[in-house]
């Protein structure tokens, strides 16, 4: 239908131009009647009816794409959705005519701020968000002619405008002078920021072919980038120095610093001194000290020269030309002897014969501990280590508060010396003595393990038989609960099975006060193999009878809320058994 109408409308305009074409000029042309209104300034090379097809498609509409046929710097932002016509685009829907309208008058503005205020726009939407100091600074500082890139220009020329706020890149570099006069390429934000371009907060000196130690860290830059004159301009504003950043000497000291020392001395820095401070002389990390006669190796490396070479530094002057080195003449210095240098912290415990044994046989220079006194060592001492005594630490035995001086002359060699008696000496009558009268407790056990390993209890007054040889100690000889608690051998200890073993029975054996178990029982198991029940009871078991299970006519019942099973009495009848 609307086809329709338009094909109506131009047969009807038809006859209505014929009859004015006589007094219509050709510059002036149709379009004028059939236009809505005159084209902007920037639009007007377009006005007359043979370039209506430059915008506007078959339908009358605008097409998008035939705008970006000249305006190619935004295209190529419609196209990629970058750019704040880009964001326009992906964000808002939003097609050229919606912001950008025509046929309003030569004069008419066609870039207008959808945010009314250019100056709320949210700068995000461009592509690049605006930090620090260019929060702060007005638009036209950078959208300017003189920041423009000349390739956007020259590829699109529908920018003529020096106010346009295209054809503006992200660079550094369009805005601003380069300090470094190329010398650090163009990635400024790989050092700077947007908060402050004297300062590099980015820039990390280790990652450079200098890292920073010592007191280099905490030195300013210029100190050792120095400025260099240039008289450059950049847009009519004088920049007349910049400072060195890339071929600077630094492989040596004398590159920055100047030698206080007379030419005798190497003019190699680093073997005595560091970056940590001119002043403390750490000459024994780098100088070679094994001509001396005393190569310093393990802890005596790091030590600070002054540590051993007591002689005083003379004071230094107010001029570094006249610091002085510290004095080591050729003096005669103590080092044969650890003493000579070290207090003897075993309060001389370890003599021999009136002198020190050597500290070597325990210590080495890496550390005071630990020490290096093996096991095969402690064998040609008094007391050599055997079983678990081989792993114990040494404190357990020569420092056992952890406090007090540790010991190691005179120390006792018995047992008991560093273990308690846990048998409370119920055990001494039964062990031999050792040279200094205590009781050895080597008779029982061994230094491998706690556990007895070589008590023979045959040599008792009972021996152990059948299933007693494989009972534990302790099922027997039990801790009594004392403090300490003691493992019981001789007092409270009885022989008879009462005293270990319950009365399963509930007494119905007793005799005398006492039951018997050997009358029926061995030591080998539980079941009753000495029983005879024609000898052993008042019912002789004969035919049939003999047959039958004991459980066929003891049964278990409950006695004093405990089953046992009833032996004695018992009926005799038949009909106890059978019934009547």
């Amino acid at each position: 239908m609307t086809v329709f109408l338009s094909v109506v409308k131009r047969i009807w305009i038809l006859p209505v131009l014929i009859l004015l074409s006589p007094v219509l000029k050709p510059e002036n042309g149709y379009a004028q009647i059939l236009s809505p209104g005159e084209l902007a300034k920037a639009h007007r090379h377009l006005e007359g009816i043979d370039n209506c097809t430059q915008c506007h498609s078959s339908e009358k509409e605008i097409d998008p794409e035939k705008c970006l046929t000249c305006h190619k710097s935004i295209g190529t932002d419609w196209k990629a959705e970058t750019g704040y016509h880009g964001w326009l685009k992906k964000n808002e829907k939003k097609t050229c005519i919606q912001c950008h309208s025509d046929h309003n008058g030569l004069s008419f503005e066609m870039v207008r701020w959808i945010e009314k205020d250019r100056k709320k726009l949210d700068h995000l939407k461009t592509g690049y968000e605006l930090t620090g100091r260019h929060k702060e600074i007005k638009c036209e500082s950078c959208h300017q002619g003189a920041n423009l890139d000349k390739k956007q220009l020259a590829a699109d020329e529908s920018i003529k405008s020096p106010d346009t706020f295209l054809a503006l890149t992200d660079d550094c570099l369009s805005c601003h002078f380069d300090e470094h006069r190329e010398s650090l390429g163009t990635k400024c934000g790989d050092c700077h920021d947007a908060e402050d371009w004297k300062k590099a907060p980015k820039f990390d000196h280790q990652k450079s072919d200098y890292p920073l130690t010592g007191r280099h860290k905490t030195v300013d830059c210029a100190d050792c980038h120095k400025p260099v004159k240039d008289e450059k301009v950049f847009r009519k504003k004088p920049d007349k120095e910049y400072l060195q950043m890339d071929d600077l000497k630094f492989k040596s000291c004398l590159s920055c610093h100047r030698t206080p020392h007379p030419k005798e001395i190497s003019e190699d820095c680093e073997s005595c001194h560091t970056t940590g401070s001119w002043k403390t002389v750490k000459s024994q990390v780098r100088f070679n000290h094994d001509p001396t006669g005393y190569p310093l190796t393990g802890k005596h490396s790091n030590l600070e020269c002054a540590a051993c070479h007591f002689q005083e530094i003379q004071s230094a002057k107010s001029k570094t030309e006249n610091l002085v080195i510290g004095n080591f003449l050729k003096k005669k210095m103590e080092f044969k002897l650890c003493t000579d240098c070290h207090a003897d912290g075993h309060q001389k415990q370890l003599l021999e014969n009136g002198k020190l044994q050597p500290c070597e046989d325990c210590h080495t220079t890496t550390g005071f501990k630990p020490s290096v006194f093996t096991v095969k060592k402690h064998d040609s001492t008094q007391f050599p280590l055997t079983g678990a005594h081989q792993v114990t630490a040494c404190t357990d035995c020569h420092h056992k508060s952890g406090s007090d001086p540790w010991k190691f002359s005179p120390l006792e060699s018995d047992c008991q010396a560093c273990h308690p008696d846990i048998h409370q000496g119920e055990a001494d009558r039964m062990m031999p003595k050792t040279a200094s009268g205590k009781p050895d407790c080597e008779f029982c056990h061994s230094t491998d393990t706690w556990k007895v390993s070589r008590f023979d209890h045959s040599k008792t007054d009972y021996p152990l038989v059948g299933g007693h040889l494989k009972v534990s100690c302790t099922d027997c000889h039990h801790q009594d609960g004392r403090d300490p608690e003691t493992v019981l051998f001789k007092t409270g200890m009885g022989k008879d099975c009462n005293s270990c073993h319950e009365d399963v029975h509930s007494g119905q054996f007793l005799v005398k006060g006492k039951t018997d178990c050997t009358r029926c029982h061995t030591e080998d198991n539980w079941i009753a193999s000495r029983f005879d029940h024609n000898r052993d009871s008042q019912y002789l078991l004969d035919g049939a009878h003999q047959a039958v299970p004991c459980n066929g006519c003891h049964k278990p019942e409950t006695q004093s809320g405990k089953t046992v099973i009833r032996f004695k009495p018992m009926e005799t009848t038949c009909e106890s058994c059978h019934g009547s």
